[in-house]
């Protein structure tokens, strides 16, 4: 079995969302985590790869740091015992 998870990158729940002048949001001091719900799925099909055998596969699409884990230095979300991983490179977040 081949197990698919598709993940995103979401801002930290307590950072900051500061606007510019412009009225777009201001990115540089953002941190970054797997969105909640996404983490959950990946867990759960780790935990379906375990009980039937199989590979767990993780997608995402986005800027560079998502191919790492996040940009505050967190581990990338593959070392939790993922098969493969892809990246998009997405352009702007």
């Amino acid at each position: 079995m081949k197990i698919l998870v598709c993940i995103k990158q979401v801002p930290q729940k307590d950072a900051p969302l500061r606007l510019n002048p412009e009225g777009t949001w201001i990115r540089d001091d953002v941190s970054w985590e797997t969105n909640e719900p996404d983490a959950y799925a990946l867990e759960e099909a780790l935990r379906q790869k375990e009980k039937h055998g199989g590979e767990v596969a993780v997608i995402t699409a986005g800027p560079g740091r998502c191919r790492s884990g996040d940009s505050s230095g967190g581990r990338p979300v593959c070392a939790d015992g993922c098969g493969e991983h892809g990246a998009g490179s997405g352009g702007s977040d």
